[in-house]
């Protein structure tokens, strides 16, 4: 049976570097969202979503939600630089693509195929 210390040991996160295109291919530093922080971005995306609604594919999801899962996701997983949700969202729009760039690659790294 493995113990909490060596749990813990095991699943220590590990970073990944990403070179960002619209940013001039400048490389940040992420790590894998923890459970919390997770649960933090479903609840923006889907909020109330019944579990009826998910298995039909009736869901509705907010253009606005998805920008702000992926703005808190960013926030959360960026270990170099480390930015605020406040300070994301000060940035020009055109910073917008670099954040989509570092989210899809948190995605395939969280969820490989």
């Amino acid at each position: 049976m493995i113990n909490k210390k060596d749990l813990f040991k095991k699943f220590n996160p590990e970073t990944k570097t990403v070179n960002v295109k619209a940013w001039g291919e400048a490389p940040v530093e992420i790590r894998k969202l923890t459970i919390k922080e997770q649960a933090d971005v479903n609840s923006l995306l889907y909020g109330n979503l019944s579990i009826e609604e998910a298995q039909e594919g009736t869901a509705h999801i907010d253009i606005t939600a998805v920008q702000e899962a992926q703005i808190l996701s960013v926030s959360y997983a960026l270990v170099n630089p480390q930015l605020s949700v406040d300070e994301i969202k000060s940035m020009p729009s055109d910073f917008l693509e670099g954040i989509g760039e570092i989210s899809e690659a948190l995605n395939s790294w969280s969820n490989p195929k």
